[in-house]
């Protein structure tokens, strides 16, 4: 990635650590990581979901969450969305056919929408009966729960992990305020490692130069203006 993707004149620099999202050089390592998994070492898995989960997170904070309808968002919880899409990755990892940077995320990105979909059929249903939501609510959030599942964030210490997901908090909270192109090119691009060539066909654009265009003239200047300072 390159170092000077997200500088012009006028505008204070934005990057992926700045966003908080995985440094560039992580994403280089994914390929292999998958490798090593499809071989049987298992483990590789923490390291794929830690470096793709904050991308996760911001796509269910800015996309899913804010869309659904008011009593599905009191029973649809953003950690049940990304404990779910986690087992459903680590089951079907095995199964996957990397064909660059930017496909391990979109291959993410529609698991999170299938488990999303399933999960308002699931409490559509209950909502309609409602004598059946008072078991659920005791045990559903329960079963899920990371100590359970074993699927913990990794991180780098408690205050740190806490500080990045309250950046992530922010920046989510501005992109949702962008078009969805827009929010698709930033994560991509910083929190799924894609190239500009890969984010220039997922939205569409013309070339890899007038995507990046697009993200240097119109993106970074608004994302500036809505995030805050760092302090």
């Amino acid at each position: 990635m390159d170092r000077d993707d997200s500088r012009e004149k006028g505008s204070r620099p934005l990057d992926a650590l700045s966003l908080a999202a995985a440094d560039p050089s992580e994403f280089t390592r994914t390929r292999s990581d998958v490798e090593r998994f499809q071989r049987g070492e298992h483990a590789a898995f923490d390291e794929i979901w830690c470096r793709y989960r904050p991308a996760l997170e911001m796509l269910v904070a800015m996309r899913v969450m804010p869309r659904l309808e008011a009593d599905l968002r009191a029973r649809i919880d953003a950690d049940d969305i990304l404990q779910e899409t986690a087992q459903t990755v680590r089951r079907k990892l095995g199964e996957f056919r990397y064909l660059g940077p930017g496909s391990i995320l979109a291959w993410m990105t529609a698991i999170v929408l299938h488990v999303v979909t399933d999960q308002i059929r699931y409490w559509r249903a209950k909502i309609r009966d409602p004598a059946r939501l008072l078991a659920l609510d005791s045990d559903s959030r329960a079963l899920r729960s990371p100590q359970e599942t074993g699927l913990q964030h990794p991180g780098t210490g408690p205050a740190t992990a806490a500080d990045r997901a309250e950046v992530r908090r922010l920046v989510a909270a501005a992109l949702a305020r962008l078009p969805d192109r827009q929010q698709t090119i930033v994560l991509w691009r910083f929190f799924g490692g894609a190239s500009w060539e890969e984010v220039a066909a997922e939205v569409g654009s013309p070339s890899a130069a007038a995507v990046r265009m697009e993200f240097t003239g119109k993106i970074l200047p608004l994302l500036t203006t809505l995030l805050p300072e760092p302090g």
